[in-house]
């Protein structure tokens, strides 16, 4: 998937949403966390909510992932073996 031109998150340090989005997959998991990884929040602090629909948009990604990889994996590879054992 081909990113977007960046667009600043952070005015106060000049922050963009990929330099957000790189700390939020390094493994920042709230406001506090970005802004130790990327500085974005620690000024004025007018970037918060921007910040937290960046986290959760993430999560949400995270978690339709999760979900989507959950379904491919079933039915176990295991299930077949387990009932030719019992015959």
């Amino acid at each position: 998937m081909e990113r977007s031109t960046p667009v600043i998150v952070c005015h106060c340090h000049a922050v963009n949403d990929a330099t957000v989005l790189d700390a939020i997959a390094g493994g920042a998991g709230d406001v506090a966390a970005v802004g130790r990884a990327c500085r974005a929040g620690t000024g004025c602090g007018g970037c918060h909510e921007t910040l937290a629909r960046l986290l959760d948009a993430a999560a949400a990604v995270e978690e339709a992932f999760v979900d989507e990889v959950v379904v491919e994996v079933r039915p176990s590879p295991a299930r077949p073996v387990r009932e030719a054992a019992r015959r």
